[in-house]
């Protein structure tokens, strides 16, 4: 028997509308209207949208304007950066009131739907998926999530109604501490309460530059159990916002979905109306302008990044924190570089560059390295951190990559580098530490066979700090255990698809 009504809801338009609907938020509903034939698509909002895509998608919906929240409008931020996101939180708190009120399924409007929803789901009391693990707004640790982009409820659920009721209190204008850890929290108090659905089914790309390249920029086959997909625009729709990726939402047009060969466009284009009906003056108009704006963040990036690194070694002795402003500076004036140099095969490879050299996922560039000090790359892939170190100022580099393809684009990117030694052998950790006699700095790759060699490594006395992704989840604690029990001090941070361990030693 069905607890959960089929009445799917959506919110939109809880801050002035300035641009027209977009062809992503239309594709949205009219994939949810295809897939699963609601009873009826409640569309909430306090100003009502405009544009061709709206006028196409309105008569399928049952419009309710809304009020904002009271308590969020009145809500003092005690961090300026967070004042821009009140719409979103307003969004936290009608989303569950209408939901709980109503029943149905709530889907965030910058939603794919890629298969009906399964009968099974709606015999649930409350259904939410699990996000994996994001760091906690108090204390920066890696915890479990719970992401309310996407919720299936009946009336009145048991969930629900506790997780409205602590809302306001769990409230610290933050992100996640009310939206998404919170759920987690009362998951874990009243687990008869709710059924969680594995991450794939509803957040199969992550929130990250590869799971948004993937997306957008790369093609690959949708995994059998995925329902539908959340594209995190917040994280990459405005044009002035890079750090997750160079798409936008002015490149989100009906010709991008129509003749584009990316994850999304592919999937999304079943969707589109059967006759164009964009605005290409607008559309024209908004390609024009963000390659203009492009190219002056480009110019001011650029010459902010240069003056940063001649001037910020030496402010750095007096004010210490401009260590992390010109490690921002270092990453971004050696990705400019590193993508001159390298054979990019594809989005993906771009994104790790990003990722490693960019965004210093390793924590490198803000100290730099000596010409001395032995760096060791293990599983190297093309060779994007022995690059970095490079850069950075070491000319004891050993690179190991097995792949024979991975090796081939590592040698043409590497093999001009002073200081730089490529192997294509797998080498014993042992041995290869022996032979360096000191190193500064052990990376390894996602590769289960290297940690499991690291488990079992006699001569960890010569590094001082290793840095790397563990492919499985139920390797952390041991690797923390072996580590410290050596004289490490160990962080294991999770970073959706894996987890990154840094472990650092005082003294050698």
């Amino acid at each position: 028997m069905s607890l959960i009504p089929k009445n799917f809801h959506f919110i939109f338009g809880l801050r002035k509308q300035t641009e027209p609907f977009s062809i992503a938020y239309y594709i949205c509903l009219e994939s949810c209207w295809q897939l699963n034939r609601p009873e009826k698509i409640f569309f909430y909002y306090h100003h009502e949208p405009y544009g061709p895509y709206w006028d196409a998608i309105r008569p399928r919906l049952t419009l309710e304007q809304v009020s904002l929240n009271p308590f969020v409008e009145a809500y003092h931020y005690s961090e300026s950066t967070l004042s821009p996101f009140r719409y979103a939180h307003h969004s936290d708190f009608v989303r569950l009131e209408k939901l709980v009120e109503r029943g149905g399924v709530y889907a965030d409007i910058d939603t794919l739907f890629l298969n009906p929803i399964p009968k099974t789901l709606f015999e649930k009391s409350f259904v939410i998926g699990c996000e994996g693990f994001i760091p906690d707004p108090k204390t920066g640790d890696s915890v479990r999530s719970l992401c309310n982009a996407f919720m299936m409820c009946e009336p009145f659920a048991e969930f629900g109604r506790l997780w409205l009721e602590r809302m306001a209190i769990n409230f610290d204008g933050s992100w996640s501490n009310h939206s998404t850890l919170l759920p987690q929290r009362l998951a874990e108090e009243f687990p008869d309460l709710i059924h969680i659905e594995p991450e794939k089914s509803f957040y199969c790309f992550a929130a990250t530059l590869a799971g948004l390249a993937t997306l957008f920029e790369a093609r690959v086959q949708i995994p059998e159990g995925v329902y539908s997909v959340h594209l995190w625009e917040h994280l990459w729709w405005n044009t002035d916002r890079t750090d997750f990726s160079d798409f936008s939402g002015a490149a989100l047009t009906e010709k991008y979905v129509r003749q584009a060969e990316t994850t999304y466009a592919v999937e999304a284009r079943r969707y589109l109306p059967p006759n164009s009906i964009s605005d290409e003056e607008t559309t024209l108009r908004n390609r024009v302008a963000q390659k203009f704006r492009s190219a002056l963040r480009k110019l001011f990036a650029e010459t902010r990044s240069l003056i940063s690194i001649a001037f910020y070694p030496w402010l750095k002795r007096f004010r210490p924190e401009l260590g992390k402003r010109l490690a921002m500076a270092r990453g971004y004036r050696a990705y400019q570089m590193g993508k001159r140099r390298f054979s990019l095969r594809n989005p993906l490879e771009i994104a790790k560059m990003r990722g490693i050299v960019e965004f210093d996922e390793y924590h490198i560039f803000e100290n730099g390295f000596c010409a001395d000090d032995g760096i060791v790359d293990l599983g190297a892939k093309i060779g994007i951190f022995s690059y970095a170190s490079h850069w950075l100022g070491s000319r004891r580099i050993s690179a190991f990559e097995w792949n024979e393809a991975d090796f081939g684009v590592a040698h043409s990117n590497l093999s001009d580098l002073d200081g730089v030694s490529l192997k294509r052998v797998r080498v014993p950790l042992d041995e290869i530490l022996t032979s360096m006699r000191h190193v500064k700095l052990l990376r390894l790759g996602d590769d289960a066979d290297v940690w499991k060699e690291l488990l079992a490594c006699r001569h960890l006395k010569l590094v001082e700090r290793i840095v790397g992704e563990i492919p499985s989840v139920d390797e952390p604690e041991g690797l923390r255990r072996c580590l410290e029990s050596q004289g490490f001090a160990v962080r294991v941070e999770c970073r959706s698809e894996d987890f990154f361990i840094e472990a650092r030693r005082s003294s050698i």
